[in-house]
């Protein structure tokens, strides 16, 4: 069994080879006609209704026609042009000269699903029972063209009497009473298909009633359904019996009823739907969304009268025609709908049937007869209440429940009541099974209806309301109507002209007459899957076929696909370098036998092919490749290699798999034990074990297991692979690998993931750290170790290499030792292309799971004392990491003694002393496990040894080794050395990984993708046998180490660096240097490289420790330096062969190398966390009281504050995404806290988690309750405002919370600093200042009567929208440092009001009122009194394209459309670096993120000087620093700030350094990119007024983005109001302020909330519709001098008539 298994590893590696070579077409076809007939793939469909019926005589509906066409099959199919084509039949129908007489060749390969065959008899059969009477059809009108059936239908004829005989079982005779146009169309409509009589008949009532109660002859089987008007999910599956088979690309059709068009769009963004409905809102905000598709139906939506009854009111014309004329259609389809609708005109839909003469579409030709008048409303409405006798009338309107149509009732019942006084309106939305029934028997006063088009004909919708039709649910009657619907079937039913007319007239009287109400023709808006093709549509009969649907190949499988091909590539190319690398070898493998003749090596040569030219050798070695064939070994004669191999991959495998699971399972509770326990003796301990694992070479692990276990001790067996016992030792020494780098990389992973706001979340809800660590920080912390469990896996098969021989297992590694001694060269490529095969493919394995698994005042500012820089910073962390600075100074130790030895070495360590040669002593015979008279030197068993006598030699102090050399000179040589190759290879990693990585990131595109292939490839040969390679083709010596190494040892820095550059090409700070006109090459240097320096730092000390091992590696199988040099792999190499007998030349150089890389190591781990800002010191509260219940919570344990989280106290964190677990669902985080502080079970928990997420208004809460937090939006949890939200989205948060708070009377803190949130949400507010509270009060107290000058400050600084364009008031000066406040009250210094005893004493609080508090002086009995300042009493949403459009601007993106005119050119068209950097110069821009866009690794002067030294501005340094010192104090800042870091200033004083690099460069034009949005309100003034005074100084212009519409407009000239990358409204602060008409602005002018508190509890905010996607043209259009409204042409008037209307209105108000 075992050899079957390695047999199949052999030979997968074989055919994974062979891919890359063609393979026989026919094979090719024959998988590909397989895959086609097979069908793949599913497409999940929602509808908004269950389907009322699977009946195909009794269907009525959309829903019900557009299943049974998909599982059903008439004589004709519609096409995807909509056109009428066989499908049932075998050849187009023949139609006699007289139109009456159709002959029908039906197909007979088409069967049932069950196997019967579709015959003539089951047509008969299926239109005999549709008009039969008792099947109560009410489609049987559709029949009327076929001889007798009218008759038949009224009981008057037999069944059997219908136009329709079977001539034999494959051709049918159809005969007609009258010629009709369209009937190719109704042989197409599902209520003409064929039904199998016998399954009819089984079944009796029961038929189609659930899916298994009838058969199907379609592209599709109906699956899954339950019942009709019930059931909400069905699936409709590829029918294997089906004639077409092979055209139905789709295994499944899975379709769910879902009518909530939210609901919807979240299955669709979760990737759950394919095809979705959207209506209203939601189809408007999606409307340019790449998915969205809009599908025109030939159907009319329209209202039914009841007039019924003799006294029904609906009756009146003037009544019906009131309703009508009083709805504005066109507001309907914009603004409720948008989901693509049109205004209907009449009765028949547009699109759909043409003037047989002139072409012309009927619709259009017909004019509009459905207007909207309010004042005729109103007059009919007066007219019918006189013929009525009524004052008012209330009535009910019903229709479907669906998303939209309960929209559209809503919207009539708002239009007839605001436009008829004394109409009240009742809608109705009713499920629409049940809007059916009730409205088939009449039972309703009006109904929104609608009718679509079974036929592309007119008289599909016309005969509906002839009198008597069961369709004409109101029973309107109009005599004249009938009569010109009856003359267009029968007498002028061949005369095209004449027929056209009757229905022309017939539409014209039914809509003068009000008959009906056309509204509007529907056009259903639909997000589908871009991956979903051949969707079919049609307008007329049954709206949707999946027959011609396919689902393309996913990414995840293209991913698959590409992936596996690169891999073959890689093999390909490994498989060629190894055997060219072969070829390099000297001599053959013959040649190195003595007692060989030179004719027996060249007959032995000849025998295996290689005396043949190395091109015929590569063919005839590629053609045995691909057929799985290694040739045969040259070291076992007459043996093949893959049989070799099979017979010994088994131990190699079965070592790796346990070495791997052990030690990763070891390791992550080691780091999990070391995360959870930071900085303590745990940490330290645990650190420590898994730092030795990776310090101590494997093969010293080894052989020190071996001493102790096994010689010693005596406890496991000595070597052999025989059993389990066998495989510990070996295990354990292989495990330690893995074990210690899981171990680090959780202990790294999990340090990131406890420091994440959702791990305080979790601290909130009361879990303990060991709860928290499991659920949450071990969870997150596994995924990303999966991406380095794959070279892991194959880094312990190489490094079995030395293990399998030193435990003597018959495994791969010990096998290719032998090899390389002996040029076996089949067997040295098959292992290294074995080697090869396995890492490449369990990368990708594990690429392919993880994709799985992952579902920051023109008065001088003064700045607090400088903070330490960024290398003082890490050096202080470094310090108080006391193992990093033990290693380190170790580590100088040992280099400095290494060094100076060469000077004071005792003796030369090199010489041989053979008067103190040490010899092994007698060793007695040993029973290990068997091994009589054996014992294990040097992995050998080998016989006793003889007895010598060594005298000893105080000069030396180690000992001597086997040849009489001092130890102690060797362990200095040997350290030297290795310490040497380690430098000069991590300098090799240095340079060219850092090179690579960096052009990689910097270029993108398709110059990174091929050098990431390229890296690819060269990962895929493992390193170690690349260098066990190269040193056996090259000499050993310390230069072929070093380039062996080199070969591979850089990679991992080239894909750091490459990952970082990524990271950091697009900071802010990196596109500030852009715009200064930098290169990308200075930006690399300036930007990039010193902020990875840290990455590269800690890497570089984590590649000399693997350098120093690959050394000893390499020396400790004799492949490294040559005698008499001496490394620590050499000196482990002559230890190991005398373990037995002089242990300690063992010891000595393992325990060396084990100290040097454990200092390593720990000097990295230290450096890593020295160099992380997360590293932080935790905060801690000095004094003060935080009182909850009358108890200070203060000093409660951690266990008592675990009862309180989650139970009493809870928090909404500012970052929804990051306070979220991403990898549990939202239900298990919900119900973490329920099942922490109440004895619920998990169920329970459940439920409670369901409710609570009903409770706060997320839609399908059952469905949300499984989903992730990625699967969310953000704006259903509350975020801080004004930091991350605009002001709409705000808006809507803030009322969420003020419902939550109603409904279950909790108590919530709010933090923010907008102060018109807190006038918004507050009941009672606290100010605070420098970590104190400084006042006190209820809202009212503190807007209305603020007390504490900084609370005057705070309300002063904030602009309104009445406010003019003059300075914002700006509180002085800058916040306290708090670790080392001013003395006395910390405000002081900036307290314009200040006492002489502010500066000595801190103000007690002093009460105003029992609710009004305030800790100041001024309230002290003797203080003067002095008035507040006179201050206090006094654009477009994000993603909307405001930042993206001034990027654009200035060239750090690509426009799409449109010009940017500077100076009257096209900047895009801007071309050569010398021209945009002086379009730049003019052109500047300040970021948003005054954090993110300075460098953090550059001196302020530096950041400034930036875009002077671009530009030569300046010529000398002298003047440099000149221009520098005089920008800061243009800023406000004072010259010696420019030496500082930015992390040392405040965000204001970051903004103004911003502000000065723009400056820097003298431009005309600056763009402010939301420059203030990150900043208090009081930073907020000092830099708008900054900006008002550089702007007035230096004649500049500013384009200043914001969505602070009352900031906007205090800064502004002018303004544009922007939404989804369009300009909607351009004009003057005041005439946007005062006359803003666009629906946008309106919507934003309503949400800025203001600091008044009186204000926001009575304002209401206007929702806003976005631009209807009628297909219009729109574009900026001037409605008043200067002001300009984004409309089309006809909306110009509409808008120039509001804004007269506003001005006349405030005129009048004024």
């Amino acid at each position: 069994m075992r050899n079957k298994f390695a047999y199949g590893i052999i030979a997968i590696c074989g055919l994974a080879l062979a891919g890359c070579y063609g393979g026989n077409s026919a094979t090719t076809d024959e998988s590909s006609s397989s895959a086609k007939a097979k069908g793949n793939g599913t497409f999940n469909l929602v509808v908004q209704q269950e389907m009322p019926t699977a009946d195909l005589s009794v269907a009525t509906d959309t829903i019900s026609f557009a299943a049974l066409n998909n599982v059903y099959e008439g004589i004709y199919r519609l096409d995807k042009d909509n056109k009428p084509q066989p499908a049932g039949a075998s050849e187009k129908v023949k139609v006699s000269d007289d139109g009456k007489t159709y002959t029908v060749k039906l197909r007979e390969d088409a069967q049932w699903s069950n196997g019967d065959p579709v015959t003539a008899k089951d047509y008969v059969f299926g239109w005999q029972r549709t008009v039969k009477p008792e099947t109560a059809s009410e489609y049987a009108y559709l029949f009327e063209p076929v001889e007798n059936a009218a008759d038949i239908s009224a009981g008057k004829k037999a069944p059997e009497e219908l136009g329709i005989k079977a001539v034999g079982d494959y051709e049918l005779e159809i005969k007609l009473a009258k010629p009709t146009p369209y009937f190719d169309y109704l042989l197409a409509f599902p209520s003409f298909f064929p039904q199998n009589q016998k399954v009819v008949e089984e079944n009796g009532k029961e038929y189609a009633t659930k899916s298994d109660k009838s058969v199907y002859n379609g592209p599709f089987t109906l699956e899954g359904f339950d019942g009709p008007g019930t059931d909400t999910e069905w699936e409709y599956k590829k029918n294997d019996t089906y004639w077409d088979k092979d055209e139905v690309k789709l295994s499944s059709v899975k379709v769910n009823v879902v009518k909530e068009s939210s609901t919807s769009l979240n299955l669709f963004k979760d990737g759950e739907a394919d095809d979705v409905i959207l209506s209203g809102e939601l189809a408007q905000q999606n409307a340019n969304d790449s998915t969205y598709k809009s599908f025109k139906e030939a159907r009319t939506s329209y209202l039914e009268y009841n007039q019924r009854k003799a006294d029904s009111p609906w009756k009146n014309e003037n009544l019906r025609k009131a309703v009508s004329y009083a709805i504005n259609r066109k507001s309907l389809v914009n603004q409720v709908l948008g989901d693509g609708s049109v205004v209907s005109t009449g009765l028949v839909p547009s699109g759909m049937s043409k003037n047989p003469k002139t072409d012309e579409d009927f619709a259009k030709e017909a004019g509009k007869l459905a207007p909207y008048d309010k004042e005729k409303a109103k007059e009919y409405w007066d007219k019918a209440k006189k013929e009525l006798g009524i004052d008012e009338l209330s009535f009910e309107l019903m229709a479907s429940d669906t998303d939209s149509s309960k929209k559209v009732i809503e919207y009539i019942q708002g239009v007839l009541e605001d436009t008829l006084p004394g109409m009240t309106v009742k809608p109705t939305p009713v499920p629409f099974s049940v809007r059916l029934d009730r409205s088939n028997a009449g039972d309703f006063d009006v109904l929104l209806g609608g009718w679509g088009a079974d036929y592309a004909d007119p008289s599909s919708f016309t005969d509906l309301f002839v009198t008597g039709n069961s369709y004409n649910r109101g029973r309107w009657s109009n005599e004249e109507y009938d009569k010109l619907v009856d003359a267009s079937g029968n007498k002028d039913a061949s005369d095209e002209e004449a027929r056209w007319e009757d229905l022309q007239k017939a539409n014209e009287i039914i809509s003068k007459e009000s008959g009906v109400a056309p509204l509007y023709q529907l056009s259903e808006a639909h997000l589908v899957n871009e991956k979903v093709k051949g969707i079919v549509h049609h307008p007329a009969g049954a709206s949707w076929d999946y027959k011609w649907t396919r689902h393309l190949m996913g990414s995840y499988l293209k991913y698959f696909l590409k992936r596996v091909f690169f891999m073959l590539i890689t093999l390909w190319l490994i498989a060629t370098i190894t055997f060219f690398l072969m070829q390099l070898l000297p001599g053959t493998p013959y040649t190195n036998q003595e007692r060989l003749s030179p004719e027996t090596i060249a007959m032995l040569n000849k025998q295996v092919g290689l005396d043949k030219p190395v091109i015929v050798q590569y063919g005839i070695y590629l053609s045995n490749l691909v057929q799985g064939n290694f040739g045969i070994s040259f070291q076992f004669k007459n043996q093949a290699v893959a049989a070799l191999l099979a017979g010994r991959i088994g131990p190699s495998l079965q070592l790796g798999l346990q070495a791997i699971v052990f030690g990763t399972f070891v390791g992550i509770i080691l780091g999990t034990i070391s995360a959870m326990k930071q900085n303590s003796w745990a940490d330290t301990a645990s650190t420590l074990v898994a730092i030795l694992g990776r310090s101590i070479p494997n093969f010293v692990f080894a052989v020190l297991l071996q001493y102790i276990f096994a010689m010693k001790l005596q406890v496991l067996p000595i070597a052999k692979w025989e059993g389990f016992a066998y495989t510990i030792l070996p295990t354990l020494a292989l495990a330690m690998s893995p074990l210690a780098d899981s171990a680090r990389f959780i202990r790294t992973e999990m340090v990131e993931v406890l420091h994440s706001d959702y791990v305080e979340l979790a601290r909130a809800k009361g879990l303990s750290r060991w709860e928290i660590a499991f659920r949450h920080g071990l969870r997150n912390s596994l995924i990303p170790l999966m991406t380095l469990l794959g070279p892991l896996a194959v880094a312990l098969m190489t490094g079995s290499l030395v293990v399998e021989n030193i435990f003597a297992i018959p495994g791969i590694g010990e096998q290719f030792v032998k090899s390389i001694m002996t040029n076996d060269y089949p067997t040295i490529m098959a292992v290294t292309i074995l080697y090869s095969f396995m890492l490449v493919f369990v990368i990708l394995v594990v690429d392919l799971l993880y994709g799985l698994v992952d579902p920051r005042i023109q008065e001088r500012e003064e700045i607090a004392a400088p903070s330490l820089n960024f290398l003082q910073d890490s050096w202080r962390r470094l310090k108080k990491n006391k193992a990093a600075v033990i290693s380190m100074v170790l580590l100088i130790v040992i280099v400095a003694i290494s060094i100076l030895t060469i000077f004071v070495s005792p003796h030369n360590p090199s010489k041989q002393n053979v008067d103190f040669i040490n010899l092994p002593p007698r060793v007695p015979g040993l029973n290990i496990n068997g091994l009589n008279g054996k014992t294990m030197v040097a992995g050998e068993l080998v016989d006793k040894y003889a007895q010598a006598d060594v005298p000893d030699n105080v000069n030396y102090l180690l000992g001597t080794d086997g040849l009489g050399r001092d130890v102690l000179s060797r362990l200095f040589m040997g350290t030297r050395i290795s310490l040497l190759i380690a430098f000069i290879a991590a300098l090799f990693d240095i340079t060219i990984g850092v090179a690579y990585g960096l052009i990689s990131g910097m270029l993108g595109g398709k110059v990174d993708n091929a050098m990431q292939r390229f890296l690819e490839i060269l990962s895929g040969i493992p390193n170690l046998v690349v260098m066990i390679l190269m040193l056996v083709v090259f000499e050993p010596g310390i230069f072929s180490i070093v380039a062996a190494m080199a070969i591979t040892n850089w990679i991992p820095m080239a894909r750091i660096v490459r990952a970082q550059t990524l990271k950091l090409k697009d900071q802010e700070y990196v596109l500030a240097g852009m715009t200064l006109g930098e290169s990308k090459w200075k930006i690399a240097f300036k930007h990039i490289i010193p902020n990875i320096s840290s990455v590269i730092i800690i890497q570089m000390m984590f590649s000399i420790p693997t350098a120093i091992f690959f050394e000893a590696f390499l020396s400790f199988i004799g492949l490294g330096l040559t005698p008499p040099a001496a490394s620590l792999g050499t000196l482990l190499n002559d230890g190991y062969k005398t373990f037995l007998y002089l242990p300690y030349l063992l010891w000595i150089p393992a325990v060396t190398i084990s100290l040097i890389m454990i200092c390593f190591n720990l000097l990295a781990d230290g450096l890593r966390d020295a160099f992380d800002p997360k590293m932080k010191d935790n905060a801690n509260i000095d004094e003060g009281q935080i009182l909850f219940k009358g108890q200070d919570i203060v000093n409660k344990s951690e266990k008592e504050m675990q009862k309180i989280r989650g139970r009493e106290i809870a928090m909404i964190f500012q970052d929804p995404m990051t306070s979220l677990d991403p990898t549990m669902t939202i239900g298990k985080q919900v119900a973490e806290s329920l099942r922490k502080h109440k004895d619920v079970s998990k169920k329970e928990s459940l439920k409670a988690a369901l409710d609570l997420l009903n409770l706060v208004g997320i839609p399908d809460a059952e469905k949300r309750l499984k989903n992730y937090p990625h699967q969310f939006s953000e704006i259903l949890i509350a975020d801080e405002p004004t930091t991350a939200l605009d002001v709409t989205i705000q808006a809507q948060i803030l009322e969420l919370l003020k419902e939550i708070q109603e409904k279950i009377e909790t108590s919530i803190i709010f933090i923010t600093h907008d102060l018109g949130v807190v006038a918004n949400v507050a009941d009672r507010v606290a100010v605070m200042y420098a970590g104190k509270i400084v006042e006190v009060g209820t809202a009212e107290e503190i807007f209305y009567n603020p007390q504490h000058p900084y609370t005057w400050g705070l309300l002063g600084s904030m602009p309104t929208l009445e406010s003019e364009n003059d300075r914002l008031y700006a509180i002085p000066g800058s916040p306290p440092d708090l670790l080392d406040p001013p003395k006395g009250d910390a405000f002081y210094p900036r307290n314009e009001f200040a006492l002489k005893i502010d500066a000595e004493l801190e103000p007690p609080f002093f009460e105003l009122s029992d609710t009004h508090k305030a800790a100041t002086w001024l309230l002290a009995p003797q203080a003067p009194v002095i008035a507040p300042p006179a201050e206090i009493q006094r654009l477009g949403e994000s993603g909307s394209g405001k930042s993206t459009t001034g990027r654009t601007i200035i060239r750090l993106n690509q426009k799409t459309d449109g010009e940017i005119l500077f100076d009257g050119k096209d900047v895009t068209k801007i071309h050569g670096k010398s021209a945009l950097t002086e379009f730049r110069r003019d052109v500047q821009m300040i970021f948003q993120d005054p954090y993110a866009s300075l460098n953090p690794r550059m001196k302020v002067k530096d950041i400034i000087a930036e875009g002077i030294d671009v530009n030569g501005i300046a010529k000398t340094p002298k003047e440099r620093d000149k221009l520098v010192n005089d920008l800061l104090e243009t800023v406000g800042l004072n010259p010696s700030h420019g030496t500082r870091y930015p992390h040392e200033f405040s965000g204001g004083q970051r903004q103004r350094i911003g502000i000065a690099r723009a400056l820097a460069v003298r431009p005309r034009f600056i763009i402010c990119d939301e420059p203030i949005s990150a900043l208090d309100v009081s930073i907020q003034a000092q830099v708008v007024n900054l900006l008002q005074d550089l702007q007035k100084e230096h004649n500049l212009t500013y384009l200043f983005i914001a969505h602070d519409l009352s900031m906007v407009k205090h800064i502004s000239d002018r303004i544009g109001v922007m939404n989804n990358g369009h300009l909607l409204e351009v004009g003057t602060s005041n005439e946007i302020y005062h006359y803003g008409v666009h629906p946008y602005t309106e919507s934003l002018l309503s949400a800025i909330p203001m600091p008044d508190p009186d204000h926001e509890r009575q304002r209401r905010r206007i929702k806003y519709q976005t631009e209807p996607n009628d297909g219009k043209a729109r574009s900026l259009r001037e409605i008043a001098p200067g002001h300009f409204i984004y409309s089309s042409e006809d909306e110009v008037a509409y808008y120039k008539k509001k804004l007269q209307h506003l001005k006349n209105e405030k005129a009048i108000a004024v």
